[in-house]
């Protein structure tokens, strides 16, 4: 069953990822919600406009939400994509400040390089709701992912970037390696890859 992302998936996400060393840097304020709000918002359309793939279990009580950028796929990401995906940046400026936005500019041109050349999948983020975290959810959906890329790819990857050091032995536990590690503005960001042996 397809989902449609709502309030209920916002809320969500901002909840899992108040305490992220990345979006304490990026908002602050008595504005945090509402750009927090906007910025999840743009993650999910430029999800969309990307042909990526958006996972979650429920509209009214989701118990997580994920976004995975799919192997680059060109002839689908056509010029009125990319102008819909440039006039989705700028309305950022209406809810982010300049400052963030630059570093999330930043953020992107670094994540970018670090990709692999090869075909792969790119988790983008991951949040499990607050009052079912412990219970496996997240595994369960890693898994999940795993199974996509085999099915999809003869050599099945998934990469991926956290910004929360503690992240990086949880997904050493599920068989990713951490390949590389770059600051950026004076926060780490730690790049890790699973490969199916």
């Amino acid at each position: 069953m397809i989902h449609k992302f709502n309030d209920q998936h916002i809320h969500l996400l901002i909840s899992a990822f108040q305490n992220d060393p990345m979006f304490i840097k990026l908002f602050k304020g008595s504005h945090k919600h509402r750009q927090m709000r906007a910025f999840f918002k743009f993650v999910f359309i430029r999800n969309q406009l990307m042909n990526g793939l958006y996972l979650t279990d429920s509209s009214d009580n989701p118990s997580y939400v994920a976004f995975i950028e799919t192997p680059k796929n060109k002839q689908n990401y056509t010029f009125s994509k990319k102008v819909r995906l440039l006039l989705e940046m700028l309305r950022l400026v209406l809810y982010i400040p300049m400052k963030s936005l630059n570093y999330l500019s930043q953020y992107d041109s670094v994540t970018s390089k670090q990709r692999p050349s090869e075909y792969h999948y790119y988790l983008t983020m991951i949040g499990v709701s607050s009052k079912k975290q412990g219970q496996g959810i997240g595994k369960q959906v890693i898994d999940q992912i795993h199974q996509i890329a085999i099915n999809n790819l003869d050599n099945p990857m998934i990469c991926l970037d956290t910004k929360n050091e503690k992240n990086v032995s949880y997904y050493e536990h599920l068989g990713y390696k951490l390949t590389n590690q770059v600051e950026v503005s004076k926060l780490t960001i730690y790049f890790m890859q699973w490969r199916k042996l």
